[in-house]
């Protein structure tokens, strides 16, 4: 994977990187899942996707280390 086609993650707390696409995936399920009402279904497809391939579990632990950043922002 060339620079131009990944995300590079270290900074954040998480080594490696992960296709743009897969990055912007991360977002939209942390998206969907900061209003507090997915459905069960949502979070069974959620835990798949994570589990499916470690390039999503890694875009995710980047996801949180983010989020977690931000909620320490005043």
């Amino acid at each position: 994977m060339d620079k131009e086609a990944s995300l590079a993650l270290d900074g954040t707390g998480v080594a490696g990187s992960v296709a743009p696409a897969v990055a912007r995936r991360a977002v939209q399920w942390w998206l969907a899942l900061q209003g507090g009402d997915a459905t069960a279904a949502q979070l069974l497809a959620w835990q798949r996707w994570r589990a499916e391939d470690g390039e999503h579990e890694r875009a995710w632990q980047c996801i949180e280390a983010v989020s977690g950043q931000l909620a320490g922002i005043p």
